[in-house]
């Protein structure tokens, strides 16, 4: 059986072989024929998911299905315990609203009466509250919470344990203890999760959905990454060090403004921290009136080496400043989009990218949208052919190439070059390469680079251009490609038969015949308004199709009358 992509356990396998528990009569006995080694790739299998398959986690049922399976015998209990607490997640989509309010809380008893779980877990995907409060003023008679937990079904002896363990985190710090007591008390979700946070040692992956703009909403866990950097400089591996994260992840909580880039930091400064992930980015020159991005300024060094930044809009001098701060990234991944209104400036970002020449492997710059209007928005990145561990781009074709000068920006300030030939930018060791909404002026460049490809790129494998093959019914997919932006049919077939000739790949999705549609409008006015627009529609094999556009006097290329548009 294939290894599946799921939960890791620190370690290997935690229970080598035994000889075999007694079963309860439930248990199937071709199980009891498996070593614990094969147990757990079956377990690891059923808690799999294939809907989170980014991130490895637990399908949204895969933990009923586990709990299942534990209830077998006790010896699958003690082999499925471990990854059925190696994810915590909450979902947006649960309909029970009831386990979607108390999740959070639920597991908080669930460790704090078993604290021997805590060593299991290794992703956490929460739903961050908003949790606004005065942080100094946290009373029994003065609290402001917007959003707080239901925190009725904890007991006396939860609450006892909860003292134990702040007692701990706080290193006997006699008031901090009892004002995270009382922000707990209250239903802080900021407090709750940081204490347990606090106490999992093995925690490998962290992913908030929901996050806030600030994180002064957050000062327990704040505090909680300030600690953890700390006991990580020092060299300490205790629970509260975090000394196995290795992935974080920040979603915005809106669908408007986004998330500042100061909330990251802490973060971003855990030594043991890899890769990072924010969605829904948003910082202007004028959000930084306080300079929040102060630390960065004054020279901090953040060692990720792999940084997604999609759906976000940063404007350029605070890209720039951001970017400083990284000296080993290796793969960077910035999808500009319409979240604020920083003007989009190819030839400016690569810029503040130039020092991570000696370590960048792959890069992604996207504007799929063409926002952030700017007089450089069409320029190229400039050549990269000092990006000599660069093996992997994705980028819209005019990043790459550029347009042609026009009249009034001939005497622009900047000295950038407003067209380019891939022949003489791209990265010399490049392997793959996928052009995003190609225009018919690329295609001279694209194909003149693959002709060059043994002296330019000679390594090169894969370009990937969002071509399609159509898969009709009872007969094979066709080889050449169907749909091809930005090529003519001509053009298209000429750099297919190129790149067989060079051995690189054109990938291409194979989709079904799409459906044809005839549209047509009765002709004339009907009582003042404007005549209806019919629609019919037709699958393969369009039996009919070609008569209708005659009848209606539509073209058959079009399915619509020659110069209308609907």
């Amino acid at each position: 059986m294939a290894q599946p992509h799921g939960p890791r356990i620190p370690g290997g396998y935690l229970y080598p072989q035994t000889k075999m528990d007694t079963p309860l009569s439930r248990t199937p006995n071709i199980l009891n024929l498996l070593s614990d080694e094969l147990l757990l790739q079956i377990i690891e299998y059923v808690g799999c998911s294939t809907e989170f398959s980014e991130y490895g986690g637990i399908a949204q049922h895969g933990p009923k299905q586990l709990r299942r399976l534990a209830s077998c015998s006790r010896r699958l209990h003690k082999i499925t315990l471990p990854v059925l607490y190696s994810h915590y997640r909450e979902h947006q989509e649960y309909t029970d609203t009831a386990t979607k309010e108390n999740c959070l809380q639920l597991f908080l008893c669930q460790i704090l009466e078993r604290p021997e779980l805590a060593k299991y877990v290794q992703v956490w995907h929460g739903l961050a509250r908003d949790n606004q409060n005065l942080e100094d003023n946290i009373n029994e008679d003065y609290w402001y919470d917007d959003n707080p937990l239901d925190m009725s079904r904890l007991e006396q002896k939860h609450w006892d344990a909860i003292h134990d363990l702040l007692t701990l985190v706080t290193n006997h710090n006699n008031d901090e203890s009892k004002k995270w007591a009382s922000a707990i008390k209250h239903g802080s979700w900021d407090a709750v999760t940081a204490l347990l946070l606090s106490v999992l040692p093995n925690l490998e992956e962290l992913e908030f959905e929901g996050y806030s703009y600030t994180d002064t909403v957050y000062p327990y866990l704040t505090r909680v990454l300030s600690r953890a950097k700390t006991d990580q400089d020092l060299g300490n591996t205790g629970p509260g060090s975090l000394h196995r994260l290795r992935r974080v992840a920040l979603e915005y909580w809106d669908t408007e403004s986004g998330l500042f880039l100061d909330p990251l930091i802490p973060y971003l400064t855990l030594p043991s921290v890899k890769s990072f992930y924010g969605r829904m980015l948003n910082q202007s020159t004028y959000d930084d009136d306080n300079d929040r991005l102060a630390p960065l300024r004054a020279g901090l060094k953040l060692h990720t080496k792999t940084l997604y930044l999609v759906h976000s809009s940063i404007s350029q001098s605070i890209f720039e400043v951001f970017f400083s701060a990284f000296d080993r990234l290796e793969r960077v991944i910035y999808d500009h989009h319409t979240v604020g209104n920083p003007k989009f400036e190819p030839p400016r970002i690569m810029a503040a990218l130039a020092h991570l020449a000696p370590t960048l492997k792959e890069l992604t710059l996207l504007n799929l949208e063409g926002v952030g209007a700017s007089s450089y928005e069409n320029y190229p990145v400039g050549c990269l052919r000092k990006y000599e561990k660069l093996k992997k781009l994705d980028m819209n074709a005019g990043m790459l190439i550029g347009f042609r000068r026009s009249e009034w920006e001939l005497n622009a300030e900047e000295s950038w070059e407003s067209k380019q030939n891939l022949v003489d930018s791209l990265p010399p060791n490049l392997e793959y390469l996928r052009l995003r909404d190609p225009r018919p002026t690329d295609v001279p460049f694209i194909i003149s680079f693959i002709s060059s490809k043994l002296s330019t790129c000679p390594n090169f494998q894969t370009l990937e251009l969002d071509w399609e093959r159509i898969q009709y019914p009872n007969s094979p997919p066709s080889l050449e490609p169907f749909i091809h932006p930005g090529f003519t049919k001509e053009e298209a077939i000429e750099l297919w038969e190129l790149c067989k000739k060079m051995g690189v790949e054109i990938p291409m999705r194979i989709e079904p015949p799409r459906w044809k549609n005839v549209s047509w409008r009765d002709k004339g006015l009907r009582d003042g308004l404007i005549s209806t627009v019919h629609t019919r529609g037709f699958e393969w094999p369009y039996e009919g199709y070609k008569d209708l556009c005659i009848e209606m006097g539509c073209e058959i290329e079009t399915g619509r009358r020659e110069g209308e548009m609907y």
